[in-house]
């Protein structure tokens, strides 16, 4: 009788682990890739970041040191790495605001040309400083007049292009895009349409932050010299961010943000089968949230990475689960027709870094993907430049596909 209730407890005890480990769910256990490597590539970084493959093979990183308009000041900074992302170089300063009152900023602003070049697009701005801040003004929006609303001196804002020809070491003096708009600022990651032209997203603001139109202006010569802006979509909706795909069959894909209608991170978009010179009416697509970035892989997959997931507001992220993330991967298989959700990213202490907003993503020779999000980090929150100035760091996540046909 003992050993027949040690059967029948050592079988209730394997039973027990067996319902255990079948309620723990592995989030990544049916999705197209898997986040085999996370590692923290920069601590409060802080600003917009960028990547891309220079034509000598190297991975290029770039960043600006503030997040918002405001305050002035900043830098962008670019680090390289010759070991598909393994070690990164030390950061190197390659671009400056005009003077002290005036700030830098970049999103995704990396691109390899058709001729082995290499081009970086950023945004400079000014915001105002209000007349009779509060006394015990710490915070920028206490600080300073984005709208206008207490100043006659205006926000502006102006987008530049520097261009390199030995692979990032060297840039040019700064060359200012669509001089015919009175402010503008950039968009998203640059490039090249099936005819050999680059086009560079920019977002014409008039005089205010919030904008009714999304465009890009266009190289035909590799750089040398840009176009006008020439418009994707705008009027009522009040179109903001643009990112901008090539799919496999050559129709440029754009994804629009809303600034006014609906909820205030809900995409549109929108398609080119013309290189760009016209486009479709964009239609709302069952995705939302900021500052995507869009890869095509060799097979014709198109890879979305996207920020903000779930969000409506940026403060939502600690309202959220513990250890929880916003930031990750849409997949298309049908030339962005159609989105599936796929994994989301990671950080090294979910907790202490929250997986945030703007993904860049870089293919790598092993068929691996290289992902660079932003994270918040919990040590800087409540602190007067959280988000603004100081906070975000950088993580690496390499990305290994669970169908290796999908290359």
């Amino acid at each position: 009788m003992p050993n027949l209730w040690l059967g029948l407890a050592t079988l209730t005890l394997l039973l027990a682990a067996t319902v255990c480990l079948a309620v723990v769910v592995d989030p990544q256990a049916d999705t197209q890739y898997r986040v085999t490597e996370v590692r923290t590539l920069l601590k409060n970084g802080s600003g917009c970041p960028a990547l891309c493959r220079a034509a000598n093979g190297d991975l290029l990183f770039a960043y600006s040191t503030v997040w918002e308009m405001m305050p002035p000041g900043g830098v962008v900074k670019l680090m390289r790495s010759s070991d598909e992302g393994q070690t990164w170089s030390a950061p190197q300063i390659v671009a400056r605001p005009f003077d002290e009152h005036w700030g830098i900023q970049m999103w995704n602003g990396l691109h390899l040309m058709p001729d082995g070049s290499l081009i970086m697009a950023y945004t400079q701005q000014y915001v105002p400083k209000r007349p009779n801040p509060p006394p015990d003004a710490v915070s920028p929006p206490q600080i300073y007049d984005l709208w206008s609303e207490e100043t006659t001196d205006r926000w502006r804002t102006k987008p530049y292009l520097i261009r390199s020809s030995d692979d990032g070491r060297t840039w040019s003096q700064p060359v200012r895009l669509a001089p015919e708009l009175p402010n503008c600022w950039v968009g998203s990651r640059p490039v090249t349409a099936s005819d050999g032209s680059v086009l560079v997203p920019v977002i014409p603001s008039e005089y205010h932050p919030l904008t009714q139109e999304s465009a890009f202006v266009r190289s035909t010569d590799n750089g040398k010299t840009w176009g006008p802006h020439e418009t994707i979509a705008g009027g009522p909706l009040g179109f903001n961010e643009v990112t901008l795909g090539v799919a496999q069959n050559g129709d440029i894909i754009a994804i629009l943000r809303d600034a006014n209608a609906g909820p205030r991170r809900q995409f549109r978009q929108t398609v080119s089968h013309d290189n760009g010179y016209t486009w479709e009416e964009p239609w709302l697509i069952q995705l939302w949230g900021k500052m995507p970035d869009m890869l095509t892989l060799p097979s014709g997959r198109i890879l979305l990475g996207v920020g903000s997931v779930d969000l409506l507001d940026g403060e939502e992220a600690w309202s959220g689960p513990a250890n929880s993330s916003y930031a990750g991967l849409f997949i298309s298989d049908d030339n962005g027709k159609t989105w599936q959700r796929d994994v989301m990213f990671l950080t090294e202490d979910l907790y202490q870094q929250v997986p945030f907003d703007s993904p860049v993503m870089a293919l790598l020779r092993n068929g691996e993907i290289l992902v660079v999000h932003v994270a918040l980090n919990r040590a800087y929150r409540g602190r007067p430049l959280f988000s603004y100035a100081e906070g975000l760091d950088y993580v690496i996540n390499f990305l290994t596909p669970t169908h290796r046909g999908q290359l």
